[in-house]
């Protein structure tokens, strides 16, 4: 019989075996990080730019989107992924460059940040207010008894 058990731990030792020796042990992701070097493009619903790290050109092809950061901040990417013969294919792509977030640059401009600030200051001070009158009624019943 084909499916017998000896068979079948035969077969179960014998992929242990190559997995072990790295016969078909499955690629290791690379971390590679450089600088973006001449235009991004994109092709087939992936994005395609060249990095040089260490005087080295790397062809990376990224299939997912890209940061929106990524336009600005071109330097110091770190790129997760395996190399498929000359091309790197990535699978994450990560910067350390930030910029601030624009915050409250359109409610300081139209002046709507005194508004903003003026009910954030009347909503804390009414729970303030509320907090001293519970505080006061909790010591007069504690008189009474």
């Amino acid at each position: 019989m084909i499916l017998s058990k000896k068979n079948i731990v035969f077969v179960l030792c014998l992929l242990q075996a190559l997995f072990t020796f790295s016969i078909i042990a499955p690629t290791k992701d690379q971390v590679i990080v450089g600088t973006i070097e001449g235009k991004i493009t994109s092709e087939n619903h992936a994005v395609i730019f060249m990095l040089k790290n260490n005087n080295e050109t790397t062809k990376v092809i990224f299939k997912n989107q890209l940061p929106s950061k990524l336009e600005v901040c071109k330097d110091n990417l770190t790129i997760t992924g395996t190399y498929n013969g000359d091309v790197f294919e990535a699978k994450s792509v990560a910067t350390s460059c930030y910029e601030l977030p624009d915050m409250a640059d359109d409610y300081r401009s139209n002046g709507k940040i005194y508004i903003v600030v003026g009910v954030v200051l009347i909503v804390l001070l009414g729970v303030i207010a509320y907090l001293f009158n519970i505080n006061s009624r909790i010591n007069n019943l504690n008189e009474e008894n």
